[in-house]
């Protein structure tokens, strides 16, 4: 749903229960992403073959679905339009749509000894700003051409920027916003489901549901259309300048992804 991590911060503003918490918490204020001290590989994508000659994803950053490189769009669980088209003898194209609309493309390229798979995402924030993605991805075990298993071992997101804004109303109410997404958050930690609002959100919505591990960590879970998609931590540095997210998919605990977020001045 994300092109980021974005969990770490929703989570940090609906820690607090009271007024009198909320007013002295060291998760209010700006925080920027730190591509230098994140790695966002983690995770694996496994494009499966079928009996009917078409493949399946699953994992990565795309909600589950069918396709044939065929240039045919192909709907994802949660409501995108998917296409694929073969652009040279290991390369391949894929675009998606939302709501209609172009939303981002992606250069597939696998190496000529066939365990590396390259994947360049372009595409426009809400607020219109560009983002550029490149992720390297290792076969996992024996396999050629795209079907396999493939584990991201390392992600570049280049100068796009990532930050989020919490702040503390007098009642303890929290509110969290990303600028870039424009997408909000508002209320307080009580263990249900909590709504996220904004563009780009699938048709059955995404909500997040977050517990206290202890006074600097909480858990999380996220549910996608009601499914859940994703499950993390998020820790606060001992000088309060620092947040630390884990993110992975369900059954991929494994191989979680680390966001790093810094207090800005």
């Amino acid at each position: 749903m994300f092109h980021r991590p974005l969990v770490a911060a929703v989570a940090a503003a609906l820690l607090l229960a009271s007024p009198a918490l909320a007013a002295q918490s060291a998760f209010v204020g700006a925080w920027t992403f730190d591509a230098a001290q994140s790695d966002l590989a983690g995770g694996d994508w496994t494009i499966a073959a079928k009996a009917d000659g078409k493949m399946h994803s699953s994992g990565g950053s795309t909600a589950p679905y069918d396709f044939a490189v065929d240039g045919q769009e192909n709907r994802t669980e949660n409501g995108r339009l998917v296409a694929w088209t073969q652009t040279g003898p290991n390369a391949w194209r894929m675009t998606k749509k939302r709501d209609g609309v172009l939303a981002e493309t992606a250069e597939v390229t696998l190496s000529a000894d066939g365990r590396s798979l390259t994947t360049v995402v372009t595409g426009k924030l809400p607020d219109q700003s560009d983002f550029r993605r490149t992720t390297v991805h290792r076969r996992q075990g024996e396999g050629a051409g795209l079907p396999g298993v493939w584990r991201a071992v390392s992600v570049d997101t280049g100068d796009t920027y990532d930050g989020y804004i919490i702040s503390a109303a007098p009642d303890g109410v929290m509110t969290w916003k990303i600028p870039t997404d424009h997408q909000v958050i508002v209320g307080r930690f009580d263990g249900s489901d909590l709504k996220i609002q904004g563009p780009g959100l699938p048709p059955g919505g995404a909500t997040l549901a977050v517990r206290v591990v202890s006074p600097r960590q909480l858990s999380f879970t996220m549910k996608t259309a009601g499914q859940v998609s994703q499950h993390g931590t998020v820790t606060i540095s001992p000088d309060d300048k620092t947040l630390t997210e884990l993110f992975w998919e369900p059954g991929q605990d494994a191989h979680p992804s680390k966001g790093v977020y810094v207090r800005e001045p």
